[in-house]
């Protein structure tokens, strides 16, 4: 069975809905199985998607009417057409939160944080050693409010309303921010109605919270291996730890980051770097909108309009096309199995803004070439993976102390089993089964 495969259509890219038809042929030929749509209630004050002022309505951006009846026929129209093309269509639940504006606010405040005076929570973040609250926000108390029977019932209502407009997934923003027990219920509560997938958003939260979210019902959790520089061990002992409770879904961007051809300088080859590693290690991968494009902007989730769409400076539709037959056709990358180090690349010599850009810029005799294997789920598949992580010069590897089988890479096996030395691209990656 193939793993989840996710195409993020960023709405305020696109504007109305009619115009995001037009995508949904391309994103299937792709390969995506699944289109994830951002936040599409109606705002709050400031105008950030996520800052849902009302769950009922809906954002004039994107539809005819802010009447209900009106922009769910358009929404339908459009999740069915998705539907024809073998395409699911997945939501942002967002959960843990409401605009500081929000009729729900005023209607049940005891659902809602509130500090010592008795004013209502709103969230934030530490930015430089300086907390950072968001004041368009307020945090709801999913955790101990006294009415906890009537917000589960309100967020089922939800739940069930987005299942009856032909929604199948549902990505939960922040989902650590809401009890694993509450989730449980909920999860439960949507699975009766059909088959439904639940992908935790989890970037930044301990490894307890995956854990306790995964045994909730989730189906996927979120990867950070977007944030990898290849040599420090954080990411594959996350990996390792998580995998045994659901799968992840990793990303080179998403709406929260930099574009990666920004992040790295423009340079294509980390682009590729990036992208290879996200696919390859988790079961799940998604991309958003604009990446196979190679946008530079940031999507911007409160100011962000269809006239910040770019020109196209390249199209790498066919690659992505490639990269999801290609792990589809392979279940050791399909599913999560053990990964392990068996050649490393020398510690950068500083950890700056750009990441893995130090490797890059740092004395060229150093190895750049990361050795890694990784075996499906079932531990009946194992690949061998070496990532050329120099993503300005092509290197070469020893690959005689490996009982290769076959060469499966993506650009092209060699005929022969490779006995001695192999040559990589830059940010490149050659692939075998052992």
């Amino acid at each position: 069975m193939a793993a989840i495969r996710i195409y993020n259509i960023f709405p305020r890219l696109l504007g109305h809905i009619s115009n995001w038809h037009m995508h949904i042929p391309r994103i299937r030929a792709m390969g995506f199985d699944t289109i994830y749509l951002n936040p599409l209630s109606y705002p709050g004050f400031s105008g950030s998607l996520y800052a849902i002022k009302d769950h009922y309505a809906y954002n004039p951006m994107f539809f005819t009417s802010t009447e209900r009846t009106v922009a769910e026929k358009e929404l339908s129209a459009f999740i069915a057409a998705c539907g024809k093309q073998g395409i699911s269509v997945m939501m942002d639940l967002v959960i843990n939160h409401t605009a500081s504006d929000s009729a729900l606010a005023k209607e049940h405040p005891a659902w809602y944080k509130k500090d010592k005076d008795g004013k209502f929570v709103s969230p934030g973040a530490w930015d430089d050693g300086k907390w950072v609250s968001w004041g368009d926000l307020i945090e709801i108390d999913n955790e101990a409010t006294e009415d906890r029977k009537g917000l589960v019932s309100y967020w089922k209502k939800l739940i069930t309303a987005h299942i009856e407009l032909g929604f199948t997934g549902f990505r939960c923003d922040a989902a650590y921010k809401v009890p694993a027990d509450m989730w449980k219920e909920l999860i439960t509560h949507a699975k009766k109605k059909g088959p439904m997938v639940f992908f935790a958003e989890t970037l930044g939260c301990p490894m307890k919270d995956v854990i306790a979210l995964a045994g909730a019902g989730f189906d996927y959790i979120a990867s950070s291996a977007r944030w990898w520089n290849f040599h420090d061990d954080w990411c594959l002992t996350q990996y390792n730890e998580s995998r045994v409770h659901a799968p992840s879904v990793s990303f080179p961007e998403n709406h929260d980051t930099m574009r990666t051809i920004t992040e790295y300088g423009g340079n294509i080859n980390h682009v590729r770097l990036v992208m290879l590693l996200t696919a390859l290690l988790s079961a799940g991968w998604m991309i958003t909108s604009g990446f196979e494009w190679g946008y530079r902007r940031r999507c911007d989730v409160v100011h962000g309009m269809p006239e910040d769409a770019e020109q196209i400076q390249y199209d790498i539709s066919d690659h992505i096309r490639r990269i999801n037959a290609f792990k589809n056709s392979h279940d050791v990358f399909r599913t999560e199995g053990d990964v392990r180090v068996v050649l490393p690349i020398d510690a950068p010599e500083k950890d700056d803004a750009n990441g893995m850009k130090a490797l890059a810029d740092a004395d060229g005799k150093k190895n750049r070439v990361l050795g890694i294997t990784k075996e499906s789920s079932d531990g009946k598949s194992t690949a061998l993976i070496f990532f050329n992580t120099d993503v300005n010069t092509e290197r070469t590897v020893d690959v005689s102390a490996f009982s290769i089988r076959k060469d499966i890479s993506l650009d092209g096996a060699l005929k022969a089993v490779p006995r001695g030395s192999i040559t990589i691209a830059p940010g490149d990656a050659r692939i075998f089964l052992l």
